[in-house]
């Protein structure tokens, strides 16, 4: 049986599971709700997105931490899936309001029900720990092959989503909803716009809301979690979604695209900085990276089948890995007992992306060379290299001017630049991070970091100055996790 096959059927399975658990009666109505939330404040929802709210699919995102690993970095970043979902679905509700008040004539009542939809359920396809059960599948299985092939940039969370809502029991709930209330809501419309995609060229910006370059998923993500971490709101929110407007890309053919007006440039820069921000200090930060590693080597021993991840949530998660025998690296890693940052390599201009951009087992093959050169031991070194972003850039935000034609983001950014204006430009660091543990941090000298780039250079076949060493603490206590 091929992967794409074992996958569909292992959806189905989950849809069929959701199914059972599904205790609604046919006839049964809900009410409208207000549901009050930490950063977007009372959400309002009407009878039927409540009626879907209130379904197996949703409500499994209440057991699935929004940020993975990463508060065993930031304490407070334990916020789940479900109150994303819903702060999702509130901002895409700002935008339909902002976008309807000039472009009326592009977005009926069932347009504007469908995007609401599909915000609410854009993250049912998400794994266990989101990224990092995520990651541990692209890992472990070709999936990452087979989403490539699909020539389409998209996550793997976003495909699982897509095949969902393309189940049996997904559609019958739609259906039931549209009898009910006398909805217009279309399965294939909602899973469509997940993916970033609609059918209506003219109605591409919808899809967009969902998932595009400023699509109210990203903000609402931003927003959440630098809240939820401690950092202060670092987006103007207010000023991007009263200005956003629909614009027309006539390159290749014609169709309609989310874009802003002139005046409210400055507000997708602030976005842009706050992805940039958070990058650094949260998503790629060197705790949030060991701790997600750590997580997925014990995935590794404990789950001899990752697709079996799918459909199951952050506890059931730690109670098949108990079951399994995982019990005390499962200990070590809930107690924190992480591996310590030994050495910190920035690439250069030189070496691209994809060079080091290895497969899992590549990588252990480095690792397993590391710590039988440097203390004759296997499997004591854990290298890192940070993930790719899988959304469009801030290059492909339109810009619609007062007068002329259309513009990127990135070019308006570079005007700014050359000006003097002293705006940050989007470059990104590349790094490569080396982890050990506790004992074996101590006593490292220079002859061991000229060894590792040595074998570095001989695996990527580059030369070893490519590889620049940024962070290197003589000691343990000159910096601590």
């Amino acid at each position: 049986m091929s992967f794409e096959n074992i996958l569909k059927k292992k959806i189905r399975t989950m849809s069929d599971m959701w199914a059972e658990q599904d205790s609604r009666i046919s006839n049964e109505r809900k009410t409208s709700r207000v549901i009050f939330d930490t950063i977007q404040g009372g959400i309002y929802l009407e009878d039927y997105f409540v009626d879907l709210l209130d379904r197996p699919p949703v409500q499994r995102l209440r057991w699935i931490k929004q940020l993975g690993t990463a508060d065993m970095l930031y304490p407070t970043g334990s916020h789940t899936r479900f109150e994303h979902s819903l702060g999702t679905y509130y901002i895409a509700k700002q935008m339909l309001f902002f976008l309807k008040r000039t472009h009326q004539d592009l977005i009926t009542e069932i347009d504007e029900e469908n995007v609401l939809a599909a915000a609410l359920l854009h993250d049912i396809g998400h794994v266990c720990f989101s990224h990092t059960g995520e990651l541990f599948l692209e890992y472990c299985s070709p999936v990452k092959d087979f989403i490539a092939e699909m020539e389409k940039e998209i996550s793997v969370h976003e495909y699982i989503g897509y095949e969902t809502l393309g189940c049996s029991y997904m559609k019958e709930i739609i259906d039931l909803i549209n009898h009910q209330y006398g909805k217009g809501l279309d399965t294939d419309r909602i899973r469509s716009m997940i993916i970033g995609e609609h059918r209506n060229s003219e109605k591409q910006f919808l899809a967009e809301i969902i998932h595009g370059p400023i699509d109210a998923d990203r903000t609402d993500y931003l927003l959440r979690d630098a809240y939820n971490v401690g950092f202060p709101h670092i987006i103007d929110v207010q000023r991007l979604l009263s200005t956003l407007t629909v614009v027309e890309d006539k390159e290749g053919k014609s169709f309609y695209r989310l874009g802003v007006e002139e005046k409210g440039w400055r507000a997708v820069l602030s976005l842009f900085l706050a992805r940039n921000r958070l990058r650094s200090t949260l998503y790629e930060h060197h705790v949030s990276r060991i701790s997600e590693e750590i997580l997925i080597r014990i995935l590794r021993k404990c789950i001899r089948d990752p697709v079996s991840i799918i459909g199951i949530d952050d506890y059931h998660l730690f109670c098949r890995i108990i079951s399994e025998k995982g019990s005390k690296s499962l200990e070590d890693y809930k107690n924190r007992k992480f591996y310590k940052r030994f050495l910190f390599f920035q690439c250069t201009d030189e070496i691209k992306k994809d060079d080091v951009g290895t497969t899992f087992e590549e990588r252990t093959e480095i690792e397993q060379e590391i710590s039988e050169k440097l203390w004759s031991e296997e499997s004591c070194c854990i290298m890192v290299v940070p993930k790719k972003k899988a959304k469009p850039n801030i290059g492909e935000i339109l810009i619609n001017p007062r007068e002329g034609l259309p513009k990127k983001a990135s070019a308006v950014l570079k005007e700014e630049i050359d000006r003097g204006n002293g705006l940050m430009d989007k470059g990104e660091s590349y790094s490569i991070r080396f982890f050990v543990p506790w004992n074996k941090i101590r006593g490292l000298h220079s002859f061991e970091k000229r060894k590792v780039k040595e074998i570095l250079s001989q695996k990527y076949d580059i030369e070893p100055e490519y590889f620049q060493e940024v962070y290197s603490p003589k000691e343990y206590k000159a910096y601590s996790i």
